[in-house]
């Protein structure tokens, strides 16, 4: 039956009207927000669905061009520049990543399908964009790599994927060209990276058994064992030198922290070139050129940076000083050209991000472009490190976020979680905590043990540990944030994607008179599925994970892993829980929310459930991510008493996105 026009006009102006009504921000409830002056609410559409997004910068091999991530029109794209003459190209797709390839014509790009993790490498040529896309690796339910753009030789590269054997992944040569796959090398089924140089030559691999991890080299004749390390340890290797001789490492073999150092193959003895003395060496950027380190960084608190002589002699810190940036800030190099002439650079805080080239040459820097969260900045908050005290003595570390605002009573707060568990949290622009807080909570991101970034010892502290003193890290940074005045006790919340999920989960069932509700983003709430139904090419990772969280198979762990996972105490929740679930979450199956879900439900518990469609561990799409943090948006100003945009006009856009 047809519609009447006035009826469907009627329609859409009942519906605008509800839109305009549902627009204007919530009021905030909480006594310490009521009478204070806050800047004003900043819409989630500014986080999650920035039209002014842009990163990613990368230079083409030959310098002439420059691709960066943005988004044209409502939809995520890639431009191109020619530098020369200053036109750009759009290619309208969205990509987890991309790479230029050696022809500096040609763009590699990684795609999976709807959040499920097997990426696939497309070849784009960008002088066409409107092409399409050829998949290199169109394998069903094969996740690929590319390990190696080969210099001088633009029709070849090296893939490594686990088409043969879902556990394992071999090494490829493939030729873009005539499309022939070739095997360089087999897994053993212990290999769990290889290593080769720009010439496409297979140099090392690294391999993972039973109680220890080592690098060996491939010779004529075999693979010949030359740095070993036991498996409560961590290396990463760098590039080699030119005459193979050495080898750069971050490595805490035999003693704490991660350090930089060279590794003399032939007599086996290493020179550390760089070390902090609070936390890990976390990220090294090097020459392709020399093959040297340009700069190492750490994060104790704010960024750390060590600076060495580059190829032609220059050293960035020099050049960066003469712009001045304000400090604290993080420097991240993002790419660079063949000859190492021009390189593109990040400076960041915790509140705006900008983009420069610097050409080495002329030792001019060019302005690129600001993030779209600039526009913003004036509004955000600060993020600041501190340390605390565990219940048990251990020193941790963590960051706060107070929002902008001119009283100094206790606030509401959000205890958010990082994932993981073995990552961490770090001095940066973060979306989520800078939205919180505009909401006026008090934001706290702890660093609880087993949190990467500060030596061994943090590490394996938390063995066996999980929903035990991981937890109560947690509540003893809470107890910080209590003693210095910042956080309410009585208006607390938990919220955390993936174990910071878990730990949502863990926070509303073990302790749950310490929380006044909680966001579960894609978390566990059974760790024996959990373990059961990891992807299969997790296999090289697995005796670390029994280690720290049980082994399912030995009926004492099981009894354990039952004993700390959430699914069994879901009587002793009392406030209400928002839960988000990716629908093809390869790591944390769909399973374990539905089953969550279902006995709070059983239970006479509060909770809302967001099944999300097409997406999978995290939420990616801006459509997506609006309707989430809309929604989170309202659960937490609900139970906490803080402000809520209201609707946000973007979601329009979203249902027709």
């Amino acid at each position: 039956m047809l519609i009447p026009n006035h009826l469907i006009r009627n329609l859409i102006l009942s519906t605008l009207i509800l839109f305009l009504l549902a627009a204007c921000s919530t009021s905030v409830k909480h006594l310490s927000l009521k009478n204070s002056k806050m800047v004003k609410v900043i819409p989630v559409r500014s986080f999650y669905a920035d039209r002014k997004a842009i990163g990613g910068y990368q230079l083409s091999p030959n310098g002439k061009y420059l691709a960066w991530r943005g988004v044209s029109g409502i939809r995520a794209a890639v431009f191109i520049k020619n530098l020369s003459s200053n036109k750009i190209r759009i290619i309208k797709k969205r990509v987890r990543s991309y790479r230029w390839a050696a022809d500096s014509r040609h763009l590699f790009m990684f795609k999976d399908k709807a959040g499920n993790e097997n990426y696939h490498i497309y070849y784009l040529d960008s002088f066409n964009p409107s092409k399409t896309w050829t998949n290199l690796t169109p394998f069903k339910g094969v996740r690929a790599h590319l390990q190696q753009v080969i210099k001088g030789k633009p029709n070849e590269i090296l893939v490594s994927h686990n088409k043969r054997d879902s556990k394992s992944f071999d090494l490829y040569h493939y030729n873009l060209k005539n499309k022939n796959w070739t095997m360089v090398s087999k897994n053993t089924g212990q290999v769990a990276w290889w290593h080769t140089d720009d010439r496409g030559n297979l140099l090392a691999r690294t391999s993972f058994l039973k109680s220890r991890h080592q690098l060996e080299l491939k010779t004529k004749k075999k693979w010949k064992k030359v740095y070993a390390w036991k498996e409560t340890e961590s290396v990463s290797l760098g590039p080699f030198s030119k005459n193979r001789r050495f080898v750069y490492l971050l490595s805490n073999r035999n003693r704490d922290k991660k350090v930089l150092i060279k590794y003399d193959l032939k007599n086996r003895k290493s020179k550390v070139i760089a070390k902090n003395s609070s936390s890990d060496i976390r990220r090294v950027y090097y020459s392709d050129l020399s093959r040297a380190p340009i700069m190492a960084t750490a994060m104790p608190g704010y960024q750390k940076r060590y600076y060495f002589k580059t190829h032609s002699g220059f050293r960035l810190d020099t050049e960066i000083k003469r712009l001045k940036f304000q400090s604290p800030y993080r420097l991240h190099i993002s790419s660079s050209t063949t000859d190492e002439s021009k390189v593109t650079y990040t400076i960041a805080t915790d509140k705006n991000v900008k983009y420069y080239m610097f050409d080495v040459k002329t030792k001019s820097h060019h302005f690129l472009a600001n993030a779209g969260i600039n526009a913003l900045s004036s509004l955000l908050a600060s993020m600041k490190p501190f340390t605390y005290q565990a219940r048990d003595g251990m020193k941790l570390h963590g960051y706060f976020t107070r929002p902008k605002i001119d009283t100094q009573r206790a606030l509401p707060t959000v205890l958010l979680v990082h994932g993981g568990p073995w990552s961490r949290d770090v001095w940066a622009m973060y979306r989520t905590a800078q939205m919180l807080a505009n909401r006026g909570y008090l934001v706290l991101q702890l660093n609880f043990r087993g949190s990467s970034g500060y030596g061994k010892r943090y590490m394996e502290s938390a063995v066996g540990e999980f929903a035990g003193k991981m937890h109560t890290d947690l509540l003893d940074g809470l107890q910080w944030a209590r003693a210095k005045g910042l956080a309410d006790p009585k208006n607390v919340a938990i919220m955390g994607g993936s174990y910071g999920g878990y730990a949502t989960l863990v926070g509303m069932t073990f302790t749950p008179d310490v929380f006044k509700c909680g966001v579960d983003i894609v978390g566990m709430s059974d760790l024996e599925s959990l373990l059961k139904n990891v992807p299969s090419y997790w296999s090289p990772w697995m005796r670390k994970m029994y280690r720290f969280i049980g082994d399912p198979k030995k009926s004492k762990d099981l009894a354990i892993m039952k004993s700390k996972s959430p699914i069994y105490k879901v009587k002793n929740v009392k406030g209400p829980l928002l839960i988000i679930q990716g629908e093809n979450d390869p790591r944390v199956k769909r399973a374990q929310s539905d089953r969550m879900v279902a006995e709070l439900k059983k239970q006479g518990k509060k909770v809302k459930y967001m099944l999300i469609k097409n997406e999978g561990h995290g939420i990616r799409k801006w459509p997506n991510r609006i309707k989430v943090y809309r929604a989170v948006d309202n659960f937490l100003a609900k139970c906490l008493g803080g402000r809520a945009a209201g609707f946000d006009y973007y979601q329009l856009g979203g249902w027709l996105h």
